[in-house]
């Protein structure tokens, strides 16, 4: 949201930092549509996620809709953005892959640049396991992504020595 919403009064900083754009963003695993995670929680709800979500919020979408759009990503397509790099697990039980699905869609259809990495059965948190097939496949996109060649440097390196 930070990267998103750079510039907006509505949103400004939590800290003593310019509000000013970025180049890109990497999203892991993150939440983006939240009045449709309110009405979509992952089941098993292991953490009564509409719950938390008001508790976050000041309560549910319907009282409060803006809220709810102003600290999701989807609602803020309609302006100039980074490019967008989004990594899911699909066997995230905490924040649906669905969240990454969805933005990506709504940034394609209104011309912004995303790439998707969807990482099979991988949970929320899989990057907490580190060196695990999870956590390399995201630490691969990432760099690719963030600094194009730099992923093959990297594998070349590490082959050669």
């Amino acid at each position: 949201m930070a990267a998103y919403s750079a510039g907006d009064p509505r949103l400004p900083p939590a800290c003593a930092v310019d509000d000013a754009p970025v180049s890109a963003v990497v999203s892991i695993y993150g939440p983006t549509d939240l009045t449709w995670g309110y009405a979509n929680p992952v089941r098993p709800d292991v953490v009564q996620g509409p719950h938390v979500l008001e508790l976050y919020l000041g309560g549910p979408p319907s009282a409060i809709p803006d809220a709810y759009r102003l600290a999701s990503p989807v609602a803020w397509v309609d302006r100039p953005l980074p490019r967008t790099l989004l990594i899911h697990g699909t066997g995230d039980r905490l924040v649906s892959v669905e969240n990454a699905r969805r933005l990506a869609r709504v940034l394609r259809d209104a011309g912004r640049p995303v790439e998707v990495l969807e990482i099979p059965l991988a949970d929320h948190g899989f990057d907490h396991h580190a060196g695990g097939v999870a956590d390399q496949l995201a630490q691969h996109a990432i760099l690719r992504f963030l600094a194009p060649g730099a992923a093959e440097r990297c594998i070349n390196i590490c082959a050669c020595s």
